[in-house]
């Protein structure tokens, strides 16, 4: 058993496989996507605050929802979101398409520059191995 404190009430409760939330509020939370879900559904193009006004569940809620993708943000107006890096407002994902075209550059220069060959020994040659441990592998048996 593995104990933890729920991510929302506090209480403990038995977290194995990594669970942030006790089991009544993962409950209270699938109850509130249900409620927000149907009632987008039944109102098409409705604003994000008339929802939560109607179902009284937090905009926060709402909006862990559709970063989940467990709701789609087409259904409602007013549901978008600050972009983790530049705060563009998006209605999908954690980072704006420019973000994430920037991080997918800084990924490849990354590994660009990891594989380039430090200087100090031809491409042939393969790296000694260094360290205490390869210092007394030497010495032993030398």
């Amino acid at each position: 058993m593995v104990l933890a404190n729920c991510f929302e009430c506090n209480r403990m409760f038995d977290s194995r496989g990594g669970a942030r939330r006790c089991q009544g509020c993962l409950d209270a939370q699938e109850r509130d996507w249900k409620l927000v879900r149907d009632f987008v559904k039944g109102n098409p193009g409705i604003h994000m605050d008339r929802v939560v006004e109607a179902t009284e569940v937090p905009a926060q809620r709402i909006r862990e929802f559709i970063t989940a993708g467990l709701l789609e943000p087409e259904g409602m107006t007013g549901a978008g979101y600050p972009c983790h890096k530049c705060g563009t407002q998006i209605t999908r994902g954690e980072y704006c398409n420019s973000c994430l075209a920037s991080l997918g550059r800084q990924v490849a220069d990354s590994l660009e520059k990891s594989r380039e060959i430090p200087s100090g020994r031809p491409s042939n040659e393969p790296a000694k191995p260094s360290g205490a441990f390869a210092t007394q592998f030497r010495q032993r048996y030398r």
